[in-house]
């Protein structure tokens, strides 16, 4: 990757995106240019040593520039992320991931974009990662699917053969599916309390735990 090309626009202003300028500055061979956000919140010029620019700015001050990384919390089930992942796509450009250097991705695990795997986390063989998904010190055996914009907490796991539907929370220190193939879906934003062990198929827009839940039916 040459030295042009590795450079990244972060979107964010928050905690996120602090972490986001750590980990890439630290453990990746993308370079952060410069923070973006939309122009409401447009309340500092400087973050991290780098300059903070309005959302519809970025291809005007760095044209040459056409990947980004959209570093903002799982707030309101990640649809402010959401919102800037497709408002950059739309924009044309190409979605990096962030993966930790102390992370193991298995090798025939498909990754979308925008994804941010922090820490130890696991990701075996067999996964499908959608765009815009968090794990963050999290673990995914083997054959599990989790689609767009969801968020996995720390030390929560995801058992074999799990689905975990678009915009879910699985919360910190929770254990989600049983192993069995197709018996656990979680469906679309749930939120899923921390400490909670649950398996089965969850209803769309339903929140679980904490603690033991059981199996679903």
């Amino acid at each position: 990757m040459n030295k042009e090309s590795n450079k990244i626009i972060v979107i964010g202003l928050g905690e996120s995106a602090r972490l986001a300028y750590e980990y890439f500055s630290s453990g990746s061979n993308y370079e952060i240019e410069c923070f973006a956000v939309e122009k409401e919140f447009l309340d500092k010029s400087e973050f991290c040593k780098k300059p903070v620019i309005d959302l519809n700015d970025t291809k005007k001050l760095y044209p040459e520039i056409n990947q980004a990384f959209v570093a903002i919390s799982g707030t309101n089930m990640n649809r402010v992320r959401e919102r800037m992942f497709l408002i950059m796509k739309a924009s044309g450009y190409k979605l990096v991931n962030y993966v930790s250097q102390n992370s193991l991705v298995w090798r025939d695990v498909q990754l979308g974009e925008n994804c941010c795997i922090v820490g130890k986390s696991v990701i075996e063989s067999g996964c499908k990662i959608g765009d815009n998904v968090t794990v963050w010190n999290a673990t995914v055996a083997h054959s599990s699917v989790v689609e767009d914009n969801v968020f996995l907490a720390i030390n929560s796991t995801v058992c074999g053969f799990t689905t975990i539907k678009k915009n879910s929370f699985i919360g910190a220190n929770s254990t989600v599916g049983d192993g069995l193939i197709g018996s656990t879906v979680i469906g679309e934003f749930n939120f899923i309390k921390m400490g909670t062990a649950i398996a089965g198929k969850t209803a769309n827009g339903a929140t679980y735990g904490g603690g033991h839940i059981g199996f679903i039916k």
